[in-house]
């Protein structure tokens, strides 16, 4: 699995295989609001990287391939429970997706440990699927479509009316404020050889 290297600033429209690494600290402030929302406000005391949907303990994910994570997730389903894994708490359609068919499919491998390395790569994955080049080239509309994206994907980031996208389905609730994700994007704008992200001008 490929490793973040620091001294990698490309953006990753650019990467295309798992042997080239892929920096994710920059977009570090956005991790951590996914993972604060998507815990519901109550970050386990164990490794985030361990837990399935709605359990504080460490089930030992890390230890797993994403071939056996999925594997588990098939037979969750089949006894009607949940399926998000790990700190992102990535839904099974969505990590087959990501892994089997989608363009990022060729830097993950299915014996790959779906260990802390690999989940970050997946998250990071998500977020380019959601529109994060655009957001940091700061291309036009870029910010809003953006966070709409986050919304989308993750049922704890709110929308634009500062409620889940999701709300109403099952148990979905937002568990962050917008403000709390406008800074997390504006932070995450400021990495360095990079364009600036400005917050639209309120009308």
């Amino acid at each position: 699995m490929a490793t973040s290297d620091n001294s990698d600033t490309r953006l990753s429209t650019e990467i295309t295989n798992r042997d080239v690494p892929i920096d994710v600290s920059r977009v570090e402030p956005i991790f951590n609001i996914i993972n604060e929302a998507e815990s519901y406000g109550n970050i386990p005391l164990v490794n985030p990287y361990g837990i399935w949907y709605g359990s504080p303990f460490d089930a030992g994910l890390e230890d797993m391939t994403i071939k056996e994570v999925m594997e588990a997730q098939k037979a969750r389903q089949e006894d009607g429970k949940n399926t998000p894994a790990g700190k992102y708490q990535i839904l099974d359609d969505t990590l087959e997706w990501l892994v089997k068919y989608s363009k990022y499919k060729d830097r993950f491998d299915l014996d790959d440990k779906f260990d802390k390395d690999t989940q970050d790569q997946l998250a990071y994955a998500l977020l380019e699927h959601r529109g994060l080049n655009e957001f940091l080239l700061g291309e036009p509309g870029a910010f809003e479509e953006f966070k709409k994206g986050l919304a989308t994907e993750w049922a704890g980031i709110p929308d634009e009316t500062g409620e889940s996208y999701w709300q109403g389905v099952g148990v979905n609730n937002a568990n962050a404020t917008l403000t709390e994700l406008d800074e997390a994007l504006l932070a995450t704008a400021k990495g360095p050889e990079q364009a600036e992200v400005k917050e639209p001008e309120k009308a």
